[in-house]
């Protein structure tokens, strides 16, 4: 082995344990977010519903997210930043989907139809896994 792969060798070594310990959440924000949509297509109330469709939105846009809601729980606050600051341009592409209709969700006043966002942003969101 000649000084240079040597040399390559032992800094790669010191490296890949540093690599290995910023490991993304994407999956379990993902997951976590996909689990609250669709919680929030069972509850049985307009507040229950909107609560987890925030719990769902606060997963995937993190605190610095410009739909973030401090006043509902975040449900993936010790998971990372938020699933979208994790994902490739197609599943961010796709998660912004999910945004979309899970804010249309919030924003409703007609259960059934923030019922409805919970189920199709739970599609979305298990798309972008």
């Amino acid at each position: 082995m000649t000084n240079k792969l040597m040399i390559a060798a032992a800094f790669s070594a010191l490296i890949a344990p540093a690599a290995l310990a910023q490991t993304s959440n994407y999956g379990n924000e993902t997951k976590t977010a996909a689990t609250h949509a669709g919680l929030a297509a069972q509850a049985g109330d307009l507040k229950t519903v909107q609560m987890h469709l925030h719990h769902a939105l606060n997963c995937l846009e993190g605190p610095s997210g410009k739909d973030f809601d401090q006043s509902n729980a975040n449900p993936c606050a010790k998971m990372g930043k938020g699933a979208l600051t994790d994902a490739n341009p197609a599943q961010a592409a796709q998660l912004q989907t999910a945004i979309t209709t899970l804010n249309n969700g919030v924003a409703t006043t007609d259960l059934a139809t923030a019922k409805k966002d919970g189920t199709t942003a739970a599609a979305d969101i298990n798309k972008a896994m």
